[in-house]
């Protein structure tokens, strides 16, 4: 059984408690609902569980996760090739472990280079908060020339704020990064530069975890890194970065392709 949570207060542990009436063998948990205390519940059931981008700290999932440090360090040298010198980090109020990992790795990223990044936090990871972070930002003394946002709908919204609120010109003058690579960032209105989720690689992870293959149980987690995706939302010319492979919290990954 796959559960995808919102913010819901108490749909998410609902819909994990109905998985018990219905025997499931597993669950799949996305993002940072539900409570820890449901999770290991699921896991008391016999149930076999997988943990996407979530940090919690019980011993028998399998633990997936994006790291948000690394592409934190390319966003932020990508901005300085750009020639970009005052950052900023649009996030939402969520705080689910994935998006706040996210803003941590930029804003240590941006001190290793001996710059005060911004942030700024506004509603959930919606289109409009994009644009109430822009308007936050634009209008600050501050204000900044390069903008990395938690997630494409934020930063879309931003994009449509300061182009269409204050002018601005992307990326002549603000330099913009995405995440998730959903499909309207290659729209031809925004083509966003932004990370894609390595979504095939975390479907086949899980998959191969779940499978019967000898030795899967012996893999306790897997880091992948998310590629960054070269729009037109950047100064410059840019050659693709390589592909770094997985991370793998144990010798025996070599049963996924």
């Amino acid at each position: 059984m796959l559960i995808n949570t919102d913010r819901s207060d108490g749909g998410v542990d609902s819909a994990l408690r109905q998985t018990l009436n219905y025997r499931a063998d597993a669950s799949i948990l996305l993002s940072g609902l539900p409570d820890k205390a449901i999770t290991k519940l699921c896991l008391d059931s016999g149930q076999r569980i997988v943990l996407i981008n979530r940090d919690d700290e019980i011993s028998g999932p399998f633990h997936i996760n994006l790291d948000d440090h690394q592409a934190a360090k390319i966003a932020v040298s990508a901005f300085l090739r750009a020639g970009c010198r005052s950052l900023a980090f649009v996030n939402s109020q969520v705080g689910t472990p994935s998006l706040m990992a996210r803003e941590k790795g930029f804003l240590a990223a941006a001190a290793s280079f001996g710059l005060d990044a911004t942030t700024t936090r506004h509603g959930n990871t919606v289109y409009e908060s994009g644009r109430q972070a822009a308007h936050t930002l634009l209008t600050s003394l501050n204000r900044p020339d390069a903008v990395f946002c938690v997630n494409d709908l934020m930063a879309l919204g931003f994009m449509d704020s300061a182009r269409q609120d204050f002018g601005i010109r992307i990326p002549e003058d603000l330099c913009l990064i995405g995440f998730d690579d959903i499909e309207q960032a290659g729209w031809s209105s925004y083509e966003l530069t932004t990370f894609a989720q390595p979504i095939k690689q975390i479907v086949e992870a899980s998959l191969f975890w779940l499978g019967d293959a000898p030795g899967n149980q012996n893999v306790k987690s897997m880091t992948f890194n998310a590629p960054l995706v070269w729009r037109k939302t950047i100064r410059g010319n840019h050659q693709p970065l390589r592909a770094i492979p997985a991370k793998v919290g144990t010798d025996f990954a070599s049963g996924i392709a």
